[in-house]
């Protein structure tokens, strides 16, 4: 499985159009890479067909893809139009976040503000409260 930006990120729970066998494969996959017994010639395919070793990278990565499509097809309030737009816009805050507090690598920071997904999506509901005043 590539996607369509040639890149392997398969996700360890299947996701629309792709089959929960693949996924299970691919975590097995990253086991024997982590415990040192995939085989030198499968890791070297396996690498040259852009397969992502590590799982905490493909989340992200597929986070981020499916964010960067859901805004180039939903336009300004791109959440409103995918079925997980919800959990995706609530990732999508907690990594505006992150870059703000210097805590997100300078590679994802980057990635983000090329996408445009530095600014223009709420921090919060869109429903503040007013605060009271303290008295005294």
């Amino acid at each position: 499985f590539i996607d369509k930006t040639g890149q392997g990120i398969i996700p360890a729970v299947p996701v629309e159009g792709l089959d929960r066998s693949v996924c299970h494969w691919a975590s097995i996959q990253r086991l024997k890479y982590r415990k040192g017994t995939l085989a030198a010639n499968r890791e070297k395919l396996l690498r040259e067909a852009g397969f992502e070793m590590s799982h905490v990278t493909d989340r992200w990565e597929l986070r981020f893809k499916r964010v960067v499509t859901a805004v180039k097809e939903g336009g300004k309030e791109w959440w409103n139009s995918i079925k997980d737009g919800e959990m995706l816009r609530a990732w999508t805050v907690r990594q505006r976040l992150c870059a703000r507090n210097g805590s997100l690598g300078q590679d994802r920071t980057d990635r983000l503000k090329t996408e445009g997904l530095l600014g223009d999506i709420p921090l919060g509901s869109g429903k503040r409260r007013a605060r009271k005043k303290r008295e005294g």
